[in-house]
């Protein structure tokens, strides 16, 4: 009878004990871009109130190691690395349910690398993993440089990016276009990081738009910056219309 009872209770939701809440993270990278501010998840599952819990946030290649500290109800900011201090923060109201996920502020490219998540209760520690990857991106700069016999030719350019971009052209009916030269430069970073230019050109066609764009994207992180262009119908054959234009004004 003493067994069939205990068996009720663990079947029952919410019935585990405390103790054997697991935390939960992400199995996959989370990608912030460089100036923007980021969540990094991390949960207790089954939920348990974690106010009065010890919360630690760690990066094993810093020292010291503690991206933020939470004990006993506070935040022990004297823990913490001083390159985190006051530049992260817990969800405060969401403790109670079990949610001690980190908020990284105006995250920067040396903030790329693995976080544990680690709360203590009772002695006992449960911990999880989560990789952070930063990525840097820029609106793509796309000028005319005029006729050059078999068409127009386009150039654009988009600097700064980490890590190596990829670019393309399409039209307006978002068709790939064959790029003339595209090339690629690296420019050194005071940090660990290499930073990319890229700079591709391409001949268009008259078309009923004339709307070209570039675009250029970090393959598999979903980020895609673009930058479409109109050329005027001048810019096709400029002989032709400047003779057009001095018949007319005969």
């Amino acid at each position: 009878m003493l067994v069939l009872l205990c068996l009720l209770v663990l079947l029952i939701p919410g019935g585990s004990p405390a103790g054997e809440s697991k935390l939960i993270g992400s199995p996959d990278p989370i990608v912030a871009v460089e100036g923007d501010d980021v969540i990094l998840p991390c949960f207790l599952e089954p939920p348990i109130n974690a106010e009065n819990l010890t919360i630690a946030w760690t990066r094993p290649d810093l020292n010291p190691k503690y991206v933020h500290f939470y004990r006993d109800g506070r935040n022990l900011q004297d823990k913490m690395n001083p390159s985190y201090k006051y530049w992260t923060m817990l969800f405060e109201d969401e403790l109670v349910r079990g949610n001690v996920s980190l908020k990284l502020f105006y995250v920067r490219l040396e903030d790329e690398g693995s976080y544990t998540c680690e709360v203590v209760k009772d002695g006992q520690v449960n911990k999880t993993v989560i990789q952070l990857s930063v990525v840097v991106v820029s609106k793509p700069e796309v000028s005319i440089l005029g006729d050059n016999g078999t068409g127009v030719a386009l150039q654009c350019v988009s600097g700064g990016w980490y890590p190596e971009p990829e670019l393309e052209w399409r039209d307006s009916e978002g068709r790939l276009l064959p790029a003339d030269v595209t090339q690629t430069d690296t420019h050194p970073d005071p940090g660990p990081h290499q930073r990319y230019t890229v700079t591709s050109s391409v001949t268009v066609q008259k078309t009923d738009t004339n709307r070209f764009t570039c675009r250029v994207h970090l393959q598999g992180l979903n980020q895609i910056r673009e930058t479409e262009i109109h050329v005027p119908d001048h810019s096709f054959h400029p002989e032709e219309h400047e003779r057009s234009q001095s018949k007319n004004e005969l």
